[in-house]
């Protein structure tokens, strides 16, 4: 997730309007969190628990 994150940066995003720049930047946020999966009333399920 972390190359979408770089590739949105480098992706002339400041050229944008600010719709376009609020869009890219969410994309950046949402890059460097951890992915996890969600299930009903269970906690997350994520993928470094889900290795080991």
């Amino acid at each position: 997730t972390l190359e979408v994150g770089n590739a949105a940066y480098a992706s002339n995003w400041e050229e944008g309007d600010a719709d376009h720049q609020k869009i890219i930047g969410l994309i950046i946020y949402r890059s460097n969190l951890p992915p996890r999966l969600l299930s009903g009333n269970l906690s997350p399920l994520l993928l470094e628990n889900y290795m080991s």
